[in-house]
């Protein structure tokens, strides 16, 4: 299945970026999420880290903000850390939000830890040790109001209940991620920048052919995640890259706009999908901008035909 169109969202993990506030980041990031919006792009995604270098390890309250303060464009996390999470906190925050904002709402979970060790304990403060899998399917039950009369928390409800379910994506880096998101029946997002992730477009065969509907999805969807950054020629991305120094994300989409383009258009052709989450890496708001201007350009995102 070779796709015939693309579309393109963007990840924000509120990285604080050198000489801007946290407060500030939060604004850019709303900024970020308008402008967006305007040009055409799919998503936007908020990270939770629990790291220094970050403005936020909320993901949910930047989320009410950004949705707030726009109209059309989908809003989500990329992703919740579910091990450090009550399930039943989680399916009441997007309960909510999905009131607020019908039809729009994101809720990627992921199995990582907090970026900073220290907060780990004071994070995990008394909730019991579940297995993710456990974990993840408790919240799809809580979503849907849907726990067996078996169940040791029979009778609980997250409130408010939403007309529907927001839309629940496994945010995964392996096999194993990809093999659990088809077992549950969820939507998959596939990074392919982390860090010891491998690109490996067979895992999207796996997980198509071993998914199982469920009521959160009805047949396997699936979108990749890269990291990179687009400026007007290749010698000014290769600048841009240079400054790249976190070491847990690998850019693997940089350059001019042409370059990127077609950058995506071979991931989306390899991993036969027609959505890709976007990560800048560039160093200062302006730069990344500038990268999301030139890419919905190139993409021709505001007219939905990215070809």
């Amino acid at each position: 299945m070779a796709p015939h169109r693309l579309r393109l969202g963007l990840l924000d993990f509120g990285d604080l970026l050198p000489g801007v506030s946290p407060k500030e980041t939060v604004h850019n990031s709303i900024r970020a999420a308008i402008l967006a919006e305007q040009l055409g792009y799919s998503r936007y995604w908020a990270g939770e880290h629990h790291s220094l270098a970050d403005a936020w390890g909320c993901p949910e309250i930047v989320l009410a903000l950004l949705a707030a303060n726009t109209k059309t464009i989908r809003i989500g996390t990329g992703a919740i850390l579910l091990p450090i999470h009550s399930p039943f906190r989680i399916a009441e925050d997007f309960s909510l939000l999905e009131n607020l904002f019908p039809g729009r709402i994101d809720l990627g979970v992921g199995r990582g830890s907090p970026a900073f060790p220290p907060n780990i304990p004071p994070l995990v403060d008394g909730k019991p040790e579940i297995s993710h899998k456990d974990k993840l399917s408790l919240l799809c039950m809580l979503l849907l109001n849907a726990l067996p009369a078996d169940h040791p928390y029979f009778g609980a409800r997250a409130i408010p209940t939403p007309a529907k379910a927001p839309e629940v994506w496994l945010l995964a880096a392996t096999f194993q991620g990809a093999m659990l998101a088809a077992a549950l029946g969820l939507p998959l997002g596939l990074s392919i920048f982390h860090v010891g992730s491998k690109d490996e477009p067979e895992l999207i065969g796996a997980y198509r052919r071993a998914f199982k509907p469920s009521r959160l999805a009805e047949k396997p969807k699936w979108l990749v995640a890269v990291a990179g950054t687009c400026c007007a020629s290749e010698a000014e991305a290769a600048a841009a890259i240079a400054q790249h120094d976190n070491p847990w994300f690998v850019p693997k989409v940089c350059g001019s706009p042409q370059h990127c383009k077609e950058k995506f258009w071979d991931f989306a052709r390899r991993y036969q999908t027609e959505e890709i989450m976007f990560y800048d890496v560039a160093k200062q708001a302006a730069d990344r901008e500038k990268s999301c201007k030139l890419l919905a350009h190139e993409l021709n995102l505001s007219h939905g035909d990215a070809n």
